[in-house]
């Protein structure tokens, strides 16, 4: 199919599908392909700085692209719309007088098209940033959000989504990607969390107590595994769930109505501080 439209306005349509079709944050790829699928004669040595160009927290990229305002970059290779940005308060534009124990259980207000448990994730992200985070650290979104510590932990990261490789007793190695990863740099130590959410079988908590299992053999007392495991009205017990997460070295279990306790995470917030204080 050819077109006289601009290559600025096909990929502006191209990233408004990718986000009506839940695809948040997209790559330069997915705009890549999506265009060529409508318009094969648009190369990709002509849309790709083009793109940059249509980024406003980037420079470069075509001159053709440049003040369109139309993608903010999220990550390496990580784009959403602009226009999107006003769904978000940034914990940046926390007020400052914001009482230092005070614990807003959502930091952001998001326009989240993930599963619950991303939601979940998300928010206890968040809730560690306002915590244990140093301000103006906070990098990209969802599975791609990171953030540094406060500068008293030492060079500790916060990451989502990120891998951690175990040995097994017969030598081979796995790797295991925990929800929410806290990586303390200096002294080679890790906080695993994972979370749980409307959970109606056993097997997944199975399947990560025998990460854990192999996990803490590997590095022992330098990994503190935490299980959250909020319930939804139906499906596997908290009680059950607890017997079963035996491996991990905190778990945290309640019903998903008490995520509007502002205090909810203080327990958390407490157990993590005093493992990376040690």
């Amino acid at each position: 199919m050819r077109s006289n439209k601009p290559n600025w306005i096909i990929l502006k349509e191209c990233a408004e599908e990718l986000t009506k079709r839940g695809i948040v944050p997209f790559t330069k790829k997915h705009l890549i392909d999506c265009v060529q699928s409508k318009y094969p004669d648009r190369g990709e040595s002509s849309l790709n700085p083009m793109i940059q160009g249509m980024t406003v927290n980037l420079k470069g990229g075509a001159p053709g692209g440049v003040d369109k305002e139309v993608f903010l970059s999220v990550g390496r290779g990580q784009f959403r719309l602009y226009s999107d940005e006003k769904n978000i308060q940034r914990v940046t534009d926390i007020k400052s007088e914001e009482p230092e124990n005070k614990l807003p259980r959502v930091l952001f207000s998001v326009k989240d098209t993930g599963t619950t448990e991303d939601k979940l994730r998300n928010e206890v992200m968040k809730t560690l940033f306002y915590n244990l985070g140093e301000k103006g650290t906070w990098e990209g979104e969802g599975s791609l959000a990171r953030f540094k510590l406060k500068n008293n932990f030492g060079n500790v990261e916060c990451c989502a989504e990120m891998p951690l490789n175990y040995e097994l007793p017969n030598g081979g190695i796995l790797s295991h990607k925990s929800d929410i990863l806290l990586t303390d740099n200096l002294k080679e130590r890790y906080v695993s969390i994972e979370i749980k959410h409307k959970s109606a079988v056993t097997d997944q908590f199975k399947c990560r107590s025998y990460d854990m299992i192999h996990m803490k053999d590997t590095y022992g007392s330098k990994l503190l595994g935490i299980m959250i495991f909020v319930k939804a009205t139906q499906g596997v017990s908290i009680e059950q769930a607890q017997k079963i997460c035996h491996p991990f070295d905190s778990f945290f279990g309640f019903p998903s109505a008490s995520r509007d306790n502002p205090n909810v995470w203080d327990e958390l917030i407490a157990v993590i501080e005093d493992f990376l204080q040690k």
